[in-house]
């Protein structure tokens, strides 16, 4: 997710025409003049998952907590960086992003360049409904951006043990996002995203089902609306067994009992295959969140374990540290699902949570499509 504000500088451009956009909210790259007090960050990692709050310094500290409850414990160090990767920057960001805005120091127009990722959307939901709470805000100046897949581009980077070719997004592909995908952002839209942020935030997914059939806020990027919630839901067939979300399906169905592999092993398989969808590799490896599921596998139960883990101590990163294998449980519950829950390593979707044994959401068939339902 990116906002870029206009600026006019009058150093550059004294005539006030080529307003420079200055990119002042973002998870991977700065464009435009590179100033330094607008250089502000929120880092949305694993947005779709952590606890949600509408206050963003509320959300910050709950997070905090969760994560810290989530992964055991921690030394000091690492429990500082954690605050400031993943909890800190969100409050701070919002604090500045609004002080900018009442100050004037940035003018409109101001855009919101949306990827095809889930978390994107829900934070696009959030900062929409953030922004109306100003009551000052003039909407006749906000734009959507749809980043489309045709302005992904190649570029050779580092991943783990060996360079990869893997998608990216480059100045000049944002430009042309810019200027071939505009949406206006009118009243009626910031109403819809309001009501779909309020049912995910509720933990209402039912609601939040009917609601993508009919909101406005789905277009142009209706695809993954649908998609988040059937990619994170676990779904329950015609013999009453349930299966595990497609989300954890894709991560885990590359592991046997009988080999182990590291996470970058199925990594490399995935880029390799012609049938892997993009969504599927955007909403997996964007932000660490298969290395972070795995984790959550291999540490739910002691006493059922679903996978097992070994140590690679020469190992440069997480994707290369660690290698995994199935356990016979494990592989079962992956080849024919499952119906106890409580095997399963949870995890918190907006105010609810998937796989609780109490609460269990999932999609069920319907027609060419699916529902969420609880059950």
């Amino acid at each position: 997710m990116y906002v870029f504000l206009r600026e006019r500088n009058p150093a550059r451009h004294p005539d006030g025409e080529m307003p420079d956009y200055l990119h002042v909210c973002a998870s991977y790259t700065f464009m435009g003049e590179r100033l330094q007090e607008f250089q502000v960050l929120f880092h949305n990692d694993y947005f779709c998952q952590g606890p949600v709050h509408p206050d963003p310094e509320t959300l910050a500290k709950i997070r905090a907590e969760y994560y810290f409850d989530k992964w055991g414990p921690m030394s000091s160090e690492e429990e500082q960086i954690l605050r400031a990767d993943k909890n800190e920057w969100a409050a701070r960001w919002a604090k500045q992003f609004r002080e900018l805005y009442k100050t004037k120091k940035i003018q409109a127009p101001m855009l919101l360049w949306v990827t095809r990722n889930w978390k994107d959307q829900l934070f696009l939901w959030w900062l929409l409904t953030t922004l109306d709470s100003w009551e000052d805000i003039d909407w006749e100046n906000v734009w959507l951006v749809d980043s489309v897949s045709g302005h992904f581009e190649d570029e050779q980077r580092p991943m783990g043990d060996q360079d990869y070719w893997l998608p990216c997004h480059p100045d000049k592909s944002l430009e042309r996002s810019f200027a071939e995908n505009w949406y206006p952002i009118d009243e009626q839209f910031v109403e819809s995203a309001k009501r779909m942020w309020d049912a995910f935030a509720r933990g209402a997914l039912d609601e939040l089902d009917q609601l993508r059939h009919k909101e406005e806020i789905v277009r142009p990027v209706s695809s993954m609306v649908d998609y988040g919630l059937k990619f994170r839901l676990p779904g329950q067939v015609e013999s009453g067994l349930f299966r595990l979300s497609p989300m954890d399906q894709f991560f885990l169905e590359d592991f046997s009992v009988e080999r182990w592999l590291r996470p970058i092993d199925p990594y490399k398989n995935w880029l390799k295959k012609d049938e892997v969808a993009e969504l599927h590799l955007m909403n997996c490896l964007a932000d660490s969140l298969f290395v972070e599921r795995l984790r959550e596998w291999d540490t739910h139960s002691s006493t059922t374990p679903l996978i097992e883990s070994s140590s690679i101590p020469e190992g440069p990163s997480r994707y290369n540290n660690i290698e995994y294998r199935l356990t016979k449980l494990g592989e079962d519950i992956v080849r024919n699902g499952f119906e106890d829950a409580s095997l399963i390593p949870t995890y918190p979707f907006g105010g609810t949570t998937i796989y609780d044994p109490a609460n269990r959401w999932c999609t069920v068939a319907e027609g060419n499509g699916y529902r969420v339902v609880k059950v």
